[in-house]
């Protein structure tokens, strides 16, 4: 790249930008009408204190990320080396989440059998054959096997399911 034909920046016109950027002239009027000449010391307290350190900050990392392309972000992934990404937590192999995950698990395991147990053979069965199993039995395949309608096997599943049912 050629850098004879290259013009810096002047002071005046960074100034004029951070301004017009960040407040914008609409509201440097309205501040001037609510706060009168004292909005003009907001305007030096916050370049001092917001622009000045800011702009310091992305200098240092213009100068030292001079050829590459993509701005802050690149700025950033050169400094840092880590992928954001990185930086969440991951809570997987946390020993009280592990714990408490087998609690509930194993209380909701027993819970589920006491209510189980509860029932009577052929409502259990029901309950364990449409909902439990892997293989999903039907309305319809039950009814075949109890020899009653589709109909009935529906009630008693949902009798079942209202013994069962915790408050």
């Amino acid at each position: 790249m050629d850098n004879s034909n290259s013009t810096n920046i002047k002071l005046g016109s960074l100034v004029l930008m951070i301004f017009s950027a960040i407040f914008g002239f609409s509201n440097s009027i309205s501040a001037f009408y609510q706060m009168g000449y004292a909005s003009i010391i907001w305007y030096v307290v916050t370049a001092i204190l917001f622009f000045l350190p800011s702009a310091l900050i992305f200098a240092e990392y213009g100068a030292s990320f001079k050829g590459i392309k993509g701005g802050i972000y690149s700025w950033l992934e050169g400094s840092t080396h880590v992928a954001p990404a990185l930086y969440l937590e991951d809570s997987r192999y946390d020993p009280a989440r592990l714990v408490e995950n087998e609690d509930y698990e194993e209380q909701s395991t027993s819970a589920l059998h006491d209510a189980m147990n509860q029932l009577d053979d052929r409502s259990r069965n029901i309950l364990q054959r449409r909902w439990l199993d892997d293989d999903k039995s039907t309305l319809h395949e039950l009814a075949a096997e109890y020899n009653v309608s589709a109909e009935r096997i529906r009630q008693l599943e949902k009798n079942a399911m209202e013994k069962i049912k915790v408050d």
